[in-house]
């Protein structure tokens, strides 16, 4: 998921995304930064995929490097790791601990796939509240056995 970051001393931005384990850095127009204020996107917050798309397709936000046809296929924003569903307002993605046959497990989880595990569910919490770290440090400890 791309995250806002400002430039020092300056109030121009960027955006930075990490896509297949490396980092890339998207310029913006003038446009991009008000249509990101709008919106509420403030330094140091991620980016609505729908934004980002409909900003990345009209070329107010741009890279110097070759984009391919949709961003979701870059892996730049979090899906369910069931059904592979973006994380949005209609669906939040939640980190799940549950019970599976005597054994815990961690995923992330959106609305649909977590109704499915309800009845075994140990533990969820919004994604945002322990961010893209904890998610991974959380699936470490609990998928390790």
């Amino acid at each position: 998921m791309p995250i806002y970051w400002k430039y020092q001393n300056e109030s121009r931005g960027y955006l930075r995304g990490r896509v297949g384990g490396s980092y890339v850095i998207y310029h913006l127009t003038g446009k991009a930064e008000s249509e990101l204020s709008k919106a509420g996107v403030h330094h140091r917050h991620p980016v609505p995929s729908h934004l980002f798309r409909r900003l990345h397709q009209s070329g107010e936000i741009y890279s110097s490097r070759p984009s391919r046809p949709s961003a979701q296929e870059d892996g730049l924003f979090l899906r369910c790791d069931l059904c592979r569903k973006e994380d949005s307002n209609q669906s939040p993605l939640r980190i799940v601990v549950y019970q599976d046959n005597e054994r815990e497990n961690c995923k992330l989880l959106c609305r649909k796939c977590r109704n499915k595990y309800a009845h075994s569910e140990d533990f969820s919490i919004h994604w945002k509240r322990i961010g893209f770290k904890g998610i991974k440090w959380m699936k470490a400890a609990v998928n390790k056995t």
